[in-house]
């Protein structure tokens, strides 16, 4: 993995989309994309009734209104921007906020989570890093994904500790998608659909949920730390100290509630549920 900052990155994705190849040879990465502008059809399908509440559409429509190309792939249908790694899709997201800020700095602002006093700060965009995949920080390993019919090349990663082997890959949206319910309804179920989700094989086997649910929360708790350690994308934190009771606090931003906060129209319904801040633990 390497950090680079936001702008060197650019207009490729930090992690990409594997594509089999048809004549035996490795599989394609497709990182480089185009944008097209964020237009008010794509606002309204991005407000849409069954989308709004759901994090992982709202992005969906959001690629699929504005990506035109990403590598060679042109004809980008939202069944295949659904397979897009969770941080690819997120990537996408900060360069539309950003192109929206023009150079502007981000205004940040939520309230301390010690005492509640409202916080307000502008973040520096040019301060933003993202953290890139590289070759050889990752296995290739064909995995039949929610809503496939047949496995495909994804990226994996290998870790081995006292409880054993996992391969783990990234979440995408269409796990995000699916899993937007649990998460508002019991966290702590959304939390294990996603390590579920995230884990190829254990000890070299295929688990089923229901033997996943099985396994000692400790092991469990080694599944999250193995995939939280994957911190790939532009997963951007800023550090606040709370002018009224002193506590420093790292905060995450959401681009997209930020987007919404800064569209031309805030008449449209909000995109999504998310608060444009998501505090870390």
């Amino acid at each position: 993995m390497r950090t680079i900052p936001f702008a060197e990155a650019g207009m490729d994705l930090p992690i990409g989309f594997l594509v089999a190849s048809s004549n035996g040879q490795p599989p394609v990465v497709h990182r480089t994309f185009e944008l097209g502008p964020v237009t008010g059809r794509v606002r309204i399908a991005m407000s849409a009734e069954g989308v709004k509440d759901n994090q992982g559409r709202v992005t969906t429509e959001l690629l699929f209104g504005t990506m035109k190309r990403l590598g060679t792939l042109t004809a980008l249908t939202r069944d295949l921007i659904r397979r897009f790694p969770f941080p690819d899709r997120e990537y996408v997201g900060w360069v539309h906020m950003l192109r929206r800020l023009q150079g502007k700095k981000l205004p940040f602002n939520d309230a301390c989570r010690a005492c509640q006093v409202p916080i307000e700060v502008e973040a520096d965009p040019d301060q933003f890093l993202v953290n890139v995949l590289e070759d050889g920080d990752y296995e290739v390993h064909s995995v039949q994904l929610p809503g496939d019919d047949t496995a495909r090349p994804v990226q994996t990663f290998v870790f081995t500790s006292g409880f054993g082997t996992a391969r783990m890959r990234l979440l995408t949206g269409e796990d995000e998608e699916r899993h937007a319910g649990f998460h508002s309804r019991n966290p702590e179920e959304g939390q294990l659909r996603d390590r579920y989700a995230c884990l190829v094989t254990y000890n070299d086997k295929v688990l089923t949920y229901d033997a996943f649910l099985d396994l000692d929360q400790e092991v469990l708790g080694w599944f999250t730390d193995c995939a939280e350690s994957i911190e790939l994308g532009s997963n951007q934190r800023v550090r606040i100290t709370c002018p009224a009771c002193g506590k420093e606090q790292v905060f995450g931003i959401d681009p997209l509630g930020l987007l919404q906060r800064l569209a031309p129209t805030p008449v449209l319904p909000p995109y999504g549920t998310r608060s444009s801040t998501s505090p870390l633990p």
